[in-house]
């Protein structure tokens, strides 16, 4: 389950405690929960992570990092709470967003120079 104790947040900033100005957040999520079942993997998360800056998300296997970057990407919808990505609600995965998976996903075979270069033909057909 997602908690900020013990995943933790990391800014390349001095001022991560500080409030941002308008314009400078990039993600923002607000009151986030995720349920599998009757299982909480995510409780309510409300994070602002700024424009143009390094954040790292650290915490032990299992707290919900690998979730709350799908939720972000689009890839899954959260059970409740919201999530903006530059100012727009985030529904769906769009092409501005992008994930590289820990393990091999769909061609295991291929370096991801290859994976990447199959797509078009993939597209194409």
């Amino acid at each position: 389950m997602l908690k900020l104790n013990p995943l933790a947040m990391s800014t390349a900033a001095v001022s991560d405690h500080l409030p941002l100005a308008a314009g400078e957040e990039a993600i923002i999520t607000r009151d986030l929960n995720v349920f599998y079942g009757s299982f909480r993997a995510v409780k309510d998360v409300n994070l602002t992570i700024p424009r143009n800056k390094i954040t790292a998300m650290i915490g032990p296997s299992g707290c919900g990092k690998s979730t709350l970057l799908r939720l972000i990407g689009g890839l899954d919808s959260p059970t409740a709470g919201a999530i903006t990505l530059d100012d727009e609600v985030v529904r769906a995965h769009d092409d501005s967003t992008a994930i590289a998976f820990q393990e091999p996903r769909l061609l295991p075979w291929r370096t991801i120079a290859q994976a990447t270069a199959f797509s078009p033909l993939i597209s194409a057909s």
